[in-house]
């Protein structure tokens, strides 16, 4: 007959089982703390490190990604209304009246300061022209106030290119261009200049600078394809459409 071998006692296990049970029971309670925590606190902090990415894309002119952080962030937070005034600062760029009004209303009524409420909106109307007297000495103050500088200097080309005074443009950018000669914002909107004199070939080649300087600046990238498109050179818009998909496949 094969000998069997010797079997472990039966002494301790039930000592053992128990502290099982207790540990256990301590991992669900530190799991429902920490859930706790992370339902109080922690959707915030998320929050805010989503506006922080948005805000990040929208500077490098990636917009689509922006506003789909925006969308994360309104989830986490839904009351936040600094997610709502980078939103109306997307649609702004993105020449989305409707959109940016909405916005503008859903930040006052989530409790934003009207200050800037007021800068938000002081942007938009420069940018469609309205541009009242003195509102040039506003430029300094706001980008000390903390308004990203390329932006508050985009809506003034914009809105100088608007109300016909093209020359006035061309001074705010040769004085931006000093600044900043490598930004890509300033490239893109120097292309816009161009291209609103009629010189399609300068703008061509400004907007392809500033693709060069920033491969994921959306606006720059949607004129030049548009650009392309319009002078009958399909491939090579149909390759900027591609490249476009690419930078930003969510569009």
């Amino acid at each position: 007959m094969q000998e069997r071998k010797p079997t472990r006692p039966n002494v301790g296990r039930g000592v053992w089982a128990r502290r099982r049970r207790v540990l256990g029971l301590a991992s669900l309670v530190a799991a429902a703390l920490l859930a706790s925590v992370l339902g109080w606190f922690g959707r915030d902090v998320l929050a805010w490190r989503a506006r922080h990415i948005a805000v990040r894309e929208l500077h490098r002119g990636a917009i689509t990604s922006a506003q789909q952080w925006l969308a994360w962030a309104a989830r986490l937070d839904p009351a936040s209304a600094e997610t709502c005034l980078i939103q109306a600062a997307c649609f702004r760029q993105l020449k989305q009246v409707r959109f940016f009004l909405e916005a503008l209303e859903a930040a006052a009524q989530h409790g934003a300061p009207a200050a800037r409420i007021d800068e938000e909106r002081a942007l938009g109307l420069i940018q469609a022209g309205r541009i009242e007297a003195g509102a040039e000495r506003q430029l300094a103050q706001w980008i000390e106030a903390g308004l990203w500088p390329h932006d508050v200097a985009a809506a003034f080309v914009w809105g100088l290119l608007v109300r016909g005074q093209p020359e006035e443009a061309r001074k705010v950018l040769d004085a931006w261009a000093s600044d900043f000669p490598d930004e890509a914002h300033v490239a893109y909107m120097r292309g816009v200049y161009r291209q609103w004199l009629g010189d399609e070939v300068a703008a061509e080649q400004e907007f392809r600078r500033a693709l060069a300087r920033q491969p994921r600046h959306e606006l720059a990238r949607a004129v030049l394809s548009e650009l392309l498109e319009g002078q009958d050179r399909l491939v090579e818009a149909h390759a900027q459409y591609a490249e476009w998909v690419r930078e930003s496949p969510e569009n």
